[in-house]
């Protein structure tokens, strides 16, 4: 009903824009006709004849002016309104095609198309977001389900009880782990400004280490560290969230009995390279790595959430560094941090 009343008093104004075009164009008319008249020293004269000459000029000419607005600024603006009404219904695989020459209007379609397209990303992502959350809450829960279910089996030997307790245990940390990565991702997406200071990069990595000690010695993995004294400028708490991700997947990929590699390189920016010589990454997965609730291991046989690289490439994003994984299949992964940080 309001998209007919729209049309109809869009024609209105069509109408009254040619009318006052018209009579524009018929006065433009009359003052040329009594211009040439008097140069020439004539006397003026008007008859049907000329009046009707003048009259089908000046609508010709309305009907050229009128239909080159239209063509030019009426019709895309139109388009826009439309579209705009359609992203706002939520569809946002609207793109305009409309081609005006006038500036301004080719900088608002391609400004508008830009609009859609990032929106369309952000409702992918969404729905992903919420697909990917969906699942990885769902596996614990029926999980504690499940063993909280065999717990209350009247036969139950006490070994079997003790199994189901801890299963109970690390699924119900598991979940706790994926809630608090993301509600910090979701934190860290909307955050821009950093709280930064100056700390010690090596004795933070020493400490990580300390806090993984039980992981790292169950797989008996060697340590070969190079942690020269480095002071670096950034957010601690972040950056200590970031080693420990990365080291912790680093002994958890890791064969056991392998070397895990941590170096510190300082001078213009600091390099913090952690390399294993564990299973090692498909290139195809390399690409997507850094994804929210991407794991490469799809049997999810290692544990994780697939949240803990996004984490990762955030923090370094926030610190305006670089990010970069050089691995092979078979032969281990290493993952080299560049940060713009203030060295001393």
């Amino acid at each position: 009903m309001n998209d007919k009343k729209t049309k109809i008093k869009n024609r209105l104004w069509m109408i009254m824009a040619f009318i006052i075009l018209f009579l524009l164009c018929f006065l433009l008319a009359y003052v040329i006709v009594i211009a040439i008249y008097g140069n020439e020293g004539l006397p003026i004269k008007f008859n049907a004849t000329s009046i009707l000459v003048m009259c089908g000029l000046s609508f010709l000419t309305a009907t050229v002016l009128l239909t080159t607005i239209y063509i030019l600024l009426l019709r895309p603006l139109d388009k826009i309104n439309v579209a705009m009404r359609e992203v706002a219904k939520g569809d946002f695989s609207v793109v305009l095609k409309h081609k005006s020459p006038i500036a301004e209007l080719k900088s608002m379609r391609e400004s508008f198309n830009v609009m859609t397209h990032d929106l369309s990303g952000m409702e992918t992502l969404r729905n992903d977001f919420v697909v990917g959350v969906s699942h990885e809450f769902n596996t614990p829960i029926a999980a504690i389900e499940g063993y909280a279910t065999l717990l209350r089996g009247e036969n139950l030997s006490e070994e079997s009880r003790k199994k189901y307790v801890e299963k109970i245990i690390d699924n119900a940390r598991n979940l706790s782990d994926l809630t608090g990565n993301i509600l910090r991702l979701s934190r860290l997406e909307n955050q821009e400004i950093l709280t930064e200071n100056i700390f010690r990069l090596d004795e933070q990595i020493r400490r990580v280490l300390l806090l993984l000690e039980k992981k790292w010695e169950e797989k008996e993995l060697e340590l070969d560290l190079d942690l020269p004294k480095t002071e670096c400028k950034g957010n601690e708490e972040l950056m200590q969230i970031m080693w420990y991700n990365l080291i912790s997947n680093a002994i958890k990929f890791s064969n056991k009995g392998g070397t895990l590699k941590i170096t510190v390189t300082r001078g213009e920016k600091i390099a913090v390279s952690i390399a294993d010589n564990g299973i090692g990454i498909s290139e195809e997965d390399q690409k997507h790595v850094f994804e929210k609730f991407y794991q490469a291991d799809k049997s999810h046989s290692s544990g994780g959430n697939g949240l803990g690289l996004a984490l990762v490439k955030r923090i370094v994003d926030l610190h305006a560094g670089e990010i970069i994984l050089r691995s092979e299949v078979g032969k281990g992964s290493d993952f080299t941090v560049r940060l713009n940080a203030q060295t001393r």
